[in-house]
């Protein structure tokens, strides 16, 4: 009892604090933003005083009182605590993927406008950590405090305390270990897949019939997209392969008479149908599902940023769909495209039309032209076209205010984000 009074004495305190300093910065910063006129968001604050401050007080407040309890001197408390801090900053929280990174000095804890702070999954695994290893502590603490003789209950509470609380972060530790062991052993059997087919030949793609739906309740993308497919080689194709994101689910896959077979394992998808040499068919695939970050960007120069296999820290978001923004590059397989595509495959160049539904707060944009909007029900229906041969297509949305102008008989269109309005007008 006399520990946990004055651990939650001092988190009074330090919360107390810590509310004050966030209502402060706050109120500086809403008098900056009246004068600048930009817009206010108060959801950073909350996310970084929930995410980086409170873990932080609770395990250093718990760890301050088991080294009380064990070093007994307030001197040598302060020296171990701030020693620990400043390996910590120096040191340790660039290394071994966060693990030691108690005040989260160093997470990807950035606010965009676009995406608020992204998929900070990994991160608050190990800020879990840390509060369960706070619970850890303090039961240590309780046992080794110096005070009067306490009851063999009070003794087996703090036993309990400790051990679950050691137990209980080096599971969330062991957790996020077996996620990352399984992502590296999924990836490399993608690239060894990959390369495996990376010789068979593919039929090209002469036009795309895409019809999709973003975040529609069922899930976050739903599509219907038809290729009209050409073999344009000597021999005949008696399997064509295509290349879809694992994580989308195919529901179907149809051809000009009726449904065709098919098998979808490690994002590629095999389709038995025999097309001669230099004749044209037409494939539909209907699949839905969501976008699995781990499944492309398997060969990585060096020229991009490499991860170790380690936990913690080192969430993906090369691709996302959200309901403030998305963003879905070619690479991300988010379409069938026909083969593997490697550094020397020759692309597709496809024309294309383009249905895109999503909620009516946002404005896709994609290749090619858009040639009309229509809003219903809470919904945006937006059709493009594609005119000219393409290699590839992306598909982008957001809460944009959309800029048009006729320049020397170019169309031209600049989508802004409504945040960055005023910089874009003060150079109109």
């Amino acid at each position: 009892e006399l520990v946990i009074g004055k651990y939650l004495g001092a988190m009074t305190a330090l919360v107390a604090l810590s509310v004050g300093v966030l209502i402060t910065t706050v109120l500086i910063q809403a008098a900056k933003i009246s004068i600048t006129g930009l817009p206010f968001s108060l959801e950073p604050y909350l996310v970084y005083m929930m995410v980086m401050t409170l873990p932080s007080m609770v395990f250093v407040s718990a760890l301050t009182f088991v080294l009380g309890a064990v070093l007994r001197k307030q001197t040598a408390v302060a020296l171990t605590v701030g020693a620990y801090t400043i390996a910590v900053i120096l040191f340790l929280g660039r290394r071994y993927d966060g693990l030691f990174d108690f005040g989260a000095f160093f997470a990807p804890l950035f606010y965009s406008d676009l995406l608020g702070t992204g998929d900070i999954s990994e991160v608050l695994q190990q800020r879990l950590m840390y509060c369960i290893l706070a619970v850890g502590l303090l039961g240590l603490s309780i046992n080794r405090y110096p005070r009067l003789s306490q009851s063999a209950s009070c003794r087996w509470i703090g036993r309990v305390m400790a051990v679950v609380g050691l137990a209980g972060s080096a599971s969330v530790y062991a957790y996020s270990e077996h996620i990352a062991v399984r992502t590296s052993a999924f990836r490399k059997a993608l690239s060894e897949e990959r390369t495996r087919i990376a010789d068979r030949r593919a039929p090209r793609v002469l036009h795309y019939h895409f019809a999709i739906e973003l975040l529609s309740g069922r899930s976050s993308l739903s599509a219907t997209v038809g290729m009209d497919l050409v073999n344009p080689y000597e021999e005949r194709l008696d399997t064509l392969y295509v290349s879809l994101n694992p994580g989308l689910t195919i529901n179907a896959v149809n051809g000009s008479n009726g449904p065709l077979p098919y098998d979808h394992d490690l994002g590629i998808v095999r389709i038995p149908s025999a097309l001669p040499a230099g004749d044209t068919m037409r494939v539909e695939l209907v699949y839905d599902g969501e976008i699995d970050n781990d499944a492309f960007d398997l060969v990585k120069t060096e020229t991009r940023l490499q991860k170790s296999r380690h936990p913690f820290y080192k969430g993906d978001m090369t691709a996302w769909i959200d309901r403030r923004s998305v963003f879905l590059p070619p690479r991300s397989n988010w379409y069938p495209r026909p083969g593997v595509e490697t550094a020397g495959s020759e692309p597709s160049y496809a024309t294309a039309n383009l249905t895109v539904s999503l909620p009516a707060h946002l404005t896709p944009v994609t290749q090619g032209v858009r040639a009309d909007s229509t809003t219903s029900d809470g919904r945006k229906t937006e059709e493009w076209r594609v005119e000219s041969g393409t290699p590839a297509f992306s598909l982008n949305a957001g809460v944009y205010r959309v800029y048009e102008k006729n320049i020397h008989g170019v169309n031209l269109a600049l989508y802004i984000h409504p945040t960055h309005r005023r910089q874009v007008e003060f150079f109109k």
